[in-house]
């Protein structure tokens, strides 16, 4: 677990995304390894429980540090795509983590959308370090 080290109102805003960095590179890190596996690949095996358990934990970090240590001005875009890409992960990993074991078309449904999220987490993670690259050199 990630130490609760938070950067303090009025802190430069370097400081803030490095830590924002600090803090969701776990997070993107676990979202590419799922992509990998991709829909109907080995999901519910022990090592992929893991991963969907780290996910949600990670999120849900993430998003509590987002509420204790809110971005300085200049960086409200930055933090809503982070806060986004957090949100709609812990869904995705909520979805991964309860797939339905005897009802394929159920468990398929569930896939596809759990896939659908993880693309879209991962496209608010590409905004965050857009925005972020862009507001620091501001």
């Amino acid at each position: 677990m990630m130490p609760m080290t938070t950067v303090t109102d009025g802190a430069a805003p370097n400081a803030w995304l490095d830590d924002a960095r600090r803090r969701i590179g776990p997070v993107a890190e676990i979202v590419a390894h799922l992509a990998v596996i991709g829909p109907g690949g080995r999901l519910g095996d022990g090592d992929t429980a893991g991963l969907v358990d780290r996910l949600a934990a990670a999120c849900a970090a993430c998003e509590v540090w987002l509420h204790t240590a809110p971005a300085p001005e200049g960086l409200l875009a930055s933090a809503a795509e982070l806060g986004a890409a957090a949100e709609v992960l812990r869904h995705a990993a909520w979805l991964l983590s309860s797939l339905p074991t005897d009802d394929p078309v159920r468990r398929a449904a569930r896939m596809t959308t759990a896939d659908v999220l993880l693309a879209q987490g991962g496209d608010h993670l590409e905004r965050f370090h857009v925005l972020a690259a862009v507001d620091v050199s501001v």
